[in-house]
C-alpha cells in the first residue's frame, strides 16, 4: 500500500524511501515507533508513524526532547483526497500531545511543492532543511506547535 501511495512521487523522479521499500524495510522502520493504521474492513488503507526519539543523522529538531515527528504517511490511491491523510496527521498530533510533546514535525521533498502546500494547510511551516543521503532530493523540515 505504501509503495502504491508513493508511486506518483516516483513518477516525479523523487526517490522517497516509500517509493521502493520492501516488507523488511517497512518492518524495520515501524519496529521502534508507534505506527497507526487506517483500515477499511480487513484492508489497510492508510498509515502514519510517530517518532519521539530522534537519532544521530536526523535533523537537529528531531532530537529535541519535546518534539515528535511523523513519517510513512500514506493513503491508498483510491481513497486519497477524502480527508484520511488529514485524520492520520491529527491522530499523530493528539498522540504526541498525550505524550507531552510541544511540537510536531515532519520532512518532505523540497521539490514536492504539493506536499509542502498540503502540510502548510495543516499548520506546519518550514523551519529547516535536511539531506538524508538515501534520497535524491533535499528535504524541508516543517513543524507546528501542539
Amino acid at each position: 500500500m505504501i509503495r502504491s501511495a508513493y508511486a506518483p512521487l516516483a513518477k516525479m523522479g523523487l526517490r522517497f524511501v516509500g517509493t521502493w521499500q520492501e516488507v523488511d524495510t517497512t518492518r524495520s522502520r515501524v519496529s521502534h515507533v508507534e505506527c497507526f493504521l487506517a483500515e477499511l474492513g480487513e484492508r489497510v488503507v492508510g498509515t502514519v508513524c510517530l517518532y519521539t526519539d530522534g537519532r544521530e543523522g536526523d535533523p537537529p529538531l528531531y532530537r529535541e526532547e519535546d518534539v515528535a515527528f511523523f513519517g510513512q504517511l500514506a493513503v491508498a490511491p483510491d481513497l486519497q483526497k477524502l480527508g484520511l491523510g488529514s485524520r492520520l496527521i491529527e491522530h499523530a498530533a493528539e498522540r504526541a500531545r498525550v505524550l507531552g510533546m510541544r511540537r510536531l514535525a515532519l520532512d518532505t521533498a523540497e521539490d514536492a511543492g504539493h506536499l509542502v502546500a498540503y502540510y502548510s494547510r495543516h499548520g506546519f511551516s518550514i523551519v529547516g532543511y535536511h539531506d538524508w543521503g538515501e534520497t535524491n532530493y533535499q528535504s524541508v523540515v516543517m513543524s507546528r506547535t501542539l
